[in-house]
């Protein structure tokens, strides 16, 4: 039983394809969550962004004594540099500050990636 191929160093093709075949596996176990946390993520960034973004701009409203327009909030978010981190249109509406790409989950709306519950 003195075979050349037991006794050379390294990997065999099957040694090879079942350990990307496990990486793969691996992989696309990780994905979803790894996509869903970034989602995520995202949505709170932009939701704290458009926290402080009301706060400073009705103390600035109130600062000056001037009422909202749509013409002063535009200007004013000008100043901002990103709310939004997937570049959504931000807006004013009924005395908030919404994004296009994520909704407040308080107005039972949500970004649309919720899931249904199961009973």
């Amino acid at each position: 039983m003195n075979n050349k191929y037991f006794n050379e160093k390294g990997f065999t093709l099957l040694e090879v394809i079942l350990f990307f075949l496990i990486l793969f596996v691996i992989f696309m176990i990780a994905w979803p969550t790894y996509n869903h946390t970034i989602k995520e993520s995202e949505a709170k960034v932009c939701e704290e962004n458009r926290f402080i973004l009301h706060e400073h701009y009705s103390q600035t409203l109130d600062l000056q004594g001037l009422e909202h327009t749509e013409i002063r909030f535009i200007e004013y978010l000008q100043t901002y540099s990103v709310i939004c981190p997937i570049n959504g249109v931000i807006s004013f509406s009924e005395g908030q500050i919404i994004c296009d790409q994520h909704f407040d989950k308080a107005d039972g709306k949500g970004d649309g990636d919720e899931e249904v519950p199961y009973l």
